[in-house]
């Protein structure tokens, strides 16, 4: 839940977070839009991707902005916007 999550956008800035900024926890955050949905009579299926909140700060981007997540020994996320 402590999970450091560093995010930078095109080089110019850097935040820092943590998974702890996702009620307390990610993982309570995915509980409960299961139980949510499993009370609509919805499932989550395979392959489907849940984003449970932002670890940081929102931040500012512009057309031709990138944004890496770095998470660490999950790995990267990165996202260019157009």
């Amino acid at each position: 839940a402590k999970h450091p999550v560093i995010a930078s956008v095109s080089g110019r800035s850097q935040h820092s977070g943590s998974g702890a900024a996702v009620l307390g926890d990610p993982r309570i955050a995915l509980t409960w839009i299961v139980n949510e949905l499993s009370g609509l009579g919805i499932a989550l299926q395979p392959g489907q991707v849940v984003i449970t909140g932002t670890c940081v700060t929102p931040i500012s981007v512009e057309a031709g902005d990138e944004v890496i997540g770095d998470l660490g020994r999950f790995g990267r996320v990165s996202v260019r916007f157009v």
